[in-house]
Protein backbone atom coordinates (compact mmCIF):
# COMPACT_ATOMS: atom_id res chain seq x y z
CA UNK A 1 0.00 0.00 0.00
CA UNK A 2 1.29 3.49 -1.05
CA UNK A 3 2.18 5.47 2.23
CA UNK A 4 5.52 7.66 0.97
CA UNK A 5 6.34 9.79 -2.06
CA UNK A 6 9.00 11.53 -2.57
CA UNK A 7 9.53 14.55 -4.68
CA UNK A 8 12.37 16.50 -6.47
CA UNK A 9 11.70 19.79 -6.83
CA UNK A 10 8.76 22.09 -5.29
CA UNK A 11 7.86 24.70 -7.64
CA UNK A 12 4.36 25.15 -8.60
CA UNK A 13 4.29 22.53 -10.59
CA UNK A 14 5.45 20.22 -7.65
CA UNK A 15 2.85 21.72 -5.24
CA UNK A 16 0.05 20.83 -7.93
CA UNK A 17 0.81 17.25 -8.10
CA UNK A 18 1.09 17.18 -4.49
CA UNK A 19 -2.52 18.66 -3.84
CA UNK A 20 -4.23 16.63 -6.30
CA UNK A 21 -2.16 12.96 -4.91
CA UNK A 22 -3.39 14.53 -1.36
CA UNK A 23 -7.59 14.27 -2.85
CA UNK A 24 -6.76 10.84 -3.94
CA UNK A 25 -5.32 9.87 -0.87
CA UNK A 26 -5.07 11.88 2.47
CA UNK A 27 -2.97 10.58 4.62
CA UNK A 28 0.04 10.50 2.35
CA UNK A 29 3.44 11.40 3.51
CA UNK A 30 5.80 13.59 1.22
CA UNK A 31 9.52 13.67 1.50
CA UNK A 32 11.00 17.03 -0.53
CA UNK A 33 14.02 16.99 -2.28
CA UNK A 34 15.62 20.29 -2.73
CA UNK A 35 19.46 21.76 -2.68
CA UNK A 36 18.66 24.38 -0.50
CA UNK A 37 15.72 24.26 1.88
CA UNK A 38 16.58 27.60 3.94
CA UNK A 39 13.50 28.82 4.62
CA UNK A 40 11.58 25.68 4.21
CA UNK A 41 9.75 24.02 7.46
CA UNK A 42 8.42 21.00 7.75
CA UNK A 43 4.57 20.79 7.87
CA UNK A 44 1.24 18.37 8.20
CA UNK A 45 2.61 15.50 6.35
CA UNK A 46 5.69 17.27 4.13
CA UNK A 47 9.24 17.03 4.81
CA UNK A 48 11.99 18.82 3.79
CA UNK A 49 15.68 17.11 2.73
CA UNK A 50 18.58 18.37 1.10
CA UNK A 51 19.01 14.88 -0.69
CA UNK A 52 17.84 11.32 -1.05
CA UNK A 53 20.56 9.69 1.28
CA UNK A 54 18.90 11.72 4.36
CA UNK A 55 15.72 9.69 4.22
CA UNK A 56 16.18 7.09 6.76
CA UNK A 57 13.10 5.21 5.99
CA UNK A 58 13.65 5.41 2.00
CA UNK A 59 12.71 1.63 1.39
CA UNK A 60 9.14 3.00 2.90
CA UNK A 61 8.93 4.77 -0.40
CA UNK A 62 7.26 3.23 -3.62
CA UNK A 63 6.87 6.23 -6.51
CA UNK A 64 8.73 9.41 -7.29
CA UNK A 65 7.62 12.47 -8.67
CA UNK A 66 10.90 14.60 -10.32
CA UNK A 67 9.98 17.71 -10.75
CA UNK A 68 13.27 19.37 -10.74
CA UNK A 69 14.68 21.49 -13.80
CA UNK A 70 14.95 19.56 -16.75
CA UNK A 71 18.91 19.49 -16.77
CA UNK A 72 18.71 17.28 -12.91
CA UNK A 73 16.34 14.89 -14.57
CA UNK A 74 18.99 12.49 -15.54
CA UNK A 75 20.23 12.52 -11.97
CA UNK A 76 17.44 12.14 -10.25
CA UNK A 77 15.81 9.71 -12.31
CA UNK A 78 19.32 7.45 -11.46
CA UNK A 79 18.57 7.96 -8.26
CA UNK A 80 15.20 7.23 -7.87
CA UNK A 81 16.10 3.64 -9.57
CA UNK A 82 19.12 2.67 -7.71
CA UNK A 83 16.64 2.94 -4.57
CA UNK A 84 13.98 0.99 -6.86
CA UNK A 85 11.36 3.78 -6.49
CA UNK A 86 8.62 4.11 -9.44
CA UNK A 87 9.06 7.00 -11.31
CA UNK A 88 6.82 10.27 -12.75
CA UNK A 89 8.92 12.73 -14.47
CA UNK A 90 7.87 15.96 -15.24
CA UNK A 91 8.03 17.05 -19.20
CA UNK A 92 10.47 18.00 -20.48
CA UNK A 93 11.86 14.88 -20.17
CA UNK A 94 15.86 14.21 -21.40
CA UNK A 95 17.20 16.20 -23.99
CA UNK A 96 19.54 13.16 -25.31
CA UNK A 97 18.35 9.87 -26.86
CA UNK A 98 21.59 8.54 -25.04
CA UNK A 99 20.12 8.84 -21.22
CA UNK A 100 16.79 7.63 -22.25
CA UNK A 101 18.50 4.52 -23.32
CA UNK A 102 20.12 3.84 -20.39
CA UNK A 103 17.35 4.58 -18.50
CA UNK A 104 15.40 2.24 -19.90
CA UNK A 105 17.75 -0.70 -19.72
CA UNK A 106 17.94 0.26 -15.98
CA UNK A 107 13.96 0.23 -15.33
CA UNK A 108 13.91 -3.24 -17.12
CA UNK A 109 16.27 -4.67 -15.02
CA UNK A 110 14.63 -3.59 -11.76
CA UNK A 111 10.95 -4.16 -13.13
CA UNK A 112 9.96 -0.42 -12.02
CA UNK A 113 7.59 1.95 -13.83
CA UNK A 114 8.84 5.30 -15.41
CA UNK A 115 6.02 7.39 -16.43
CA UNK A 116 6.25 11.38 -17.88
CA UNK A 117 2.86 13.19 -17.18
CA UNK A 118 0.98 14.58 -20.88
CA UNK A 119 -2.54 15.13 -19.30
CA UNK A 120 -3.83 15.79 -22.69
CA UNK A 121 -3.50 12.34 -23.56
CA UNK A 122 -6.42 11.71 -21.18
CA UNK A 123 -8.42 14.88 -22.72
CA UNK A 124 -12.05 13.30 -23.99
CA UNK A 125 -11.77 15.27 -26.77
CA UNK A 126 -8.82 14.40 -28.26
CA UNK A 127 -10.56 11.10 -27.79
CA UNK A 128 -13.37 11.93 -29.81
CA UNK A 129 -10.57 13.64 -32.58
CA UNK A 130 -9.17 10.40 -32.94
CA UNK A 131 -12.21 8.55 -33.67
CA UNK A 132 -13.06 10.89 -36.16
CA UNK A 133 -9.90 10.47 -38.08
CA UNK A 134 -10.07 6.66 -37.96
CA UNK A 135 -13.46 6.57 -38.96
CA UNK A 136 -12.59 9.19 -42.08
CA UNK A 137 -16.15 10.52 -40.76
CA UNK A 138 -14.81 13.76 -42.99
CA UNK A 139 -13.06 11.85 -45.45
CA UNK A 140 -9.27 12.34 -45.31
CA UNK A 141 -7.12 14.81 -43.63
CA UNK A 142 -5.47 17.37 -45.76
CA UNK A 143 -3.59 19.54 -43.47
CA UNK A 144 -3.24 20.43 -39.11
CA UNK A 145 -2.53 23.17 -37.65
CA UNK A 146 -1.45 23.48 -33.85
CA UNK A 147 -1.33 27.00 -32.11
CA UNK A 148 -0.52 28.24 -28.84
CA UNK A 149 0.59 31.25 -28.25
CA UNK A 150 0.42 33.46 -24.61
CA UNK A 151 2.99 36.27 -22.95
CA UNK A 152 5.57 35.26 -20.71
CA UNK A 153 5.72 37.88 -18.09
CA UNK A 154 1.73 37.15 -17.59
CA UNK A 155 2.49 33.15 -17.15
CA UNK A 156 5.75 33.28 -14.79
CA UNK A 157 4.23 37.00 -13.08
CA UNK A 158 6.67 36.51 -10.05
CA UNK A 159 10.03 36.77 -11.99
CA UNK A 160 10.01 35.58 -15.56
CA UNK A 161 13.80 36.66 -16.30
CA UNK A 162 14.80 33.76 -13.34
CA UNK A 163 12.40 30.99 -14.44
CA UNK A 164 12.56 28.12 -16.04
CA UNK A 165 11.31 28.81 -18.83
CA UNK A 166 13.88 31.46 -20.21
CA UNK A 167 16.69 29.72 -19.19
CA UNK A 168 18.55 27.27 -21.34
CA UNK A 169 20.28 25.76 -19.25
CA UNK A 170 17.12 24.63 -17.15
CA UNK A 171 15.45 23.61 -20.58
CA UNK A 172 13.43 26.40 -21.47
CA UNK A 173 12.44 27.50 -24.56
CA UNK A 174 8.89 27.53 -26.67
CA UNK A 175 9.32 24.06 -28.06
CA UNK A 176 10.31 22.33 -24.07
CA UNK A 177 7.48 24.48 -22.29
CA UNK A 178 4.82 23.74 -24.93
CA UNK A 179 5.81 20.18 -25.93
CA UNK A 180 2.08 19.18 -25.16
CA UNK A 181 1.26 20.19 -28.50
CA UNK A 182 4.12 17.99 -29.92
CA UNK A 183 2.89 15.03 -28.09
CA UNK A 184 -0.76 15.56 -29.34
CA UNK A 185 0.22 14.86 -32.67
CA UNK A 186 2.16 11.95 -31.52
CA UNK A 187 -1.17 10.90 -29.75
CA UNK A 188 -2.99 11.11 -33.95
CA UNK A 189 -0.50 10.13 -35.97
CA UNK A 190 1.84 7.05 -36.05
CA UNK A 191 4.90 8.49 -37.92
CA UNK A 192 5.59 12.38 -38.25
CA UNK A 193 8.30 13.54 -40.26
CA UNK A 194 10.18 16.46 -39.74
CA UNK A 195 10.38 19.09 -42.51
CA UNK A 196 12.04 22.15 -41.43
CA UNK A 197 11.33 25.37 -38.58
CA UNK A 198 12.05 29.10 -37.81
CA UNK A 199 13.08 30.30 -34.41
CA UNK A 200 13.17 33.34 -32.97
CA UNK A 201 15.59 34.48 -30.20
CA UNK A 202 16.44 37.80 -28.28
CA UNK A 203 13.44 39.78 -28.57
CA UNK A 204 12.25 42.47 -26.35
CA UNK A 205 11.92 40.19 -23.26
CA UNK A 206 16.14 39.42 -22.97
CA UNK A 207 15.64 35.76 -22.42
CA UNK A 208 18.17 33.30 -23.93
CA UNK A 209 15.73 30.67 -25.47
CA UNK A 210 13.65 30.42 -28.68
CA UNK A 211 10.57 32.51 -27.64
CA UNK A 212 8.84 31.74 -31.11
CA UNK A 213 8.62 28.77 -33.20
CA UNK A 214 7.50 27.73 -36.63
CA UNK A 215 7.96 24.11 -37.29
CA UNK A 216 6.71 22.13 -40.53
CA UNK A 217 6.09 18.49 -39.90
CA UNK A 218 4.47 15.95 -42.67
CA UNK A 219 2.62 12.70 -41.63
CA UNK A 220 2.80 10.56 -44.76
CA UNK A 221 0.91 13.17 -47.25
CA UNK A 222 -0.63 15.15 -44.65
CA UNK A 223 1.25 18.47 -44.60
CA UNK A 224 1.45 19.95 -40.45
CA UNK A 225 2.40 23.42 -39.42
CA UNK A 226 2.87 24.43 -35.50
CA UNK A 227 3.29 27.50 -34.14
CA UNK A 228 4.43 27.93 -30.80
CA UNK A 229 5.32 31.02 -28.67
CA UNK A 230 5.31 33.06 -25.54
CA UNK A 231 5.79 36.30 -26.87
CA UNK A 232 2.82 37.41 -27.80
CA UNK A 233 -0.71 39.57 -25.87
CA UNK A 234 -2.75 37.85 -27.78
CA UNK A 235 -3.78 33.61 -25.74
CA UNK A 236 -4.78 31.22 -28.39
CA UNK A 237 -4.42 27.81 -27.94
CA UNK A 238 -6.16 25.29 -30.78
CA UNK A 239 -5.64 22.59 -33.11
CA UNK A 240 -7.56 22.96 -36.55
CA UNK A 241 -7.57 20.11 -38.69
CA UNK A 242 -8.66 20.42 -42.32
CA UNK A 243 -10.62 17.20 -44.05
CA UNK A 244 -11.75 16.32 -48.06
CA UNK A 245 -15.39 16.34 -46.16
CA UNK A 246 -15.52 19.37 -43.67
CA UNK A 247 -13.02 20.77 -40.64
CA UNK A 248 -12.59 20.29 -36.68
CA UNK A 249 -11.53 23.26 -34.10
CA UNK A 250 -10.29 22.22 -31.12
CA UNK A 251 -10.15 25.12 -28.46
CA UNK A 252 -8.58 23.69 -25.88
CA UNK A 253 -9.36 27.55 -23.87
CA UNK A 254 -12.67 26.75 -23.21
CA UNK A 255 -12.70 23.21 -24.01
CA UNK A 256 -14.33 22.97 -26.99
CA UNK A 257 -14.81 21.16 -30.25
CA UNK A 258 -16.30 22.61 -33.38
CA UNK A 259 -16.90 20.12 -36.06
CA UNK A 260 -18.19 20.86 -39.64
CA UNK A 261 -19.09 18.59 -42.43
CA UNK A 262 -20.08 19.21 -45.86
CA UNK A 263 -23.95 18.00 -46.30
CA UNK A 264 -25.62 18.35 -50.06
CA UNK A 265 -23.39 20.86 -50.52
CA UNK A 266 -24.13 23.08 -47.25
CA UNK A 267 -21.72 23.09 -44.61
CA UNK A 268 -23.38 21.85 -41.39
CA UNK A 269 -22.02 23.23 -37.79
CA UNK A 270 -21.92 21.04 -34.65
CA UNK A 271 -20.52 23.22 -31.24
CA UNK A 272 -19.88 20.83 -28.35
CA UNK A 273 -18.10 21.45 -24.76
CA UNK A 274 -15.88 18.67 -23.30
CA UNK A 275 -15.23 20.63 -19.53
CA UNK A 276 -15.82 18.13 -16.70
CA UNK A 277 -12.79 16.15 -17.21
CA UNK A 278 -11.04 16.07 -13.80
CA UNK A 279 -13.07 12.83 -12.52
CA UNK A 280 -11.86 11.13 -15.68
CA UNK A 281 -7.84 12.11 -15.31
CA UNK A 282 -8.60 11.13 -11.23
CA UNK A 283 -9.95 7.76 -12.75
CA UNK A 284 -7.10 6.82 -14.60
CA UNK A 285 -4.78 8.29 -12.65
CA UNK A 286 -4.81 5.75 -10.22
CA UNK A 287 -2.65 3.36 -12.23
CA UNK A 288 0.31 5.12 -11.38
CA UNK A 289 -0.09 3.48 -7.71
CA UNK A 290 0.14 0.15 -9.11
CA UNK A 291 2.95 -1.59 -8.56
CA UNK A 292 3.02 -4.31 -10.59
CA UNK A 293 5.50 -4.48 -13.28
CA UNK A 294 3.96 -4.41 -16.73
CA UNK A 295 6.42 -5.11 -19.95
CA UNK A 296 6.34 -1.78 -21.23
CA UNK A 297 9.33 -0.26 -21.33
CA UNK A 298 8.76 3.53 -20.30
CA UNK A 299 5.09 4.56 -20.74
CA UNK A 300 3.38 8.28 -20.53
CA UNK A 301 0.06 9.32 -19.68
Amino acid sequence: MLKKVVFYGYGSIAKQHIKILKTIKPNLVFYVIKKNIIGYKNKKNIFFYKSLKEIKNINDVKIGFVCSPYNLHFKNVSELIRNKIHIFVEKPFLNKISFLNLLNKKINLRKLYLQSGYLLRLHPTLSKIKKIIKKKSLGNIINVEINFTSYLPLWRKSNYIKSVSSQKKYGGGVINELVHEIDILNVLFKKINFVDKKLFFNSDLKTDVEERAFIFLKSNNKNIFVKLSFNEKDLTRYMFINFTNGSLKWNLLNDSLEIKKIEKKKIKVNKKNYRNTFKIIKKKTNIIFSSKYKKKKIWYS
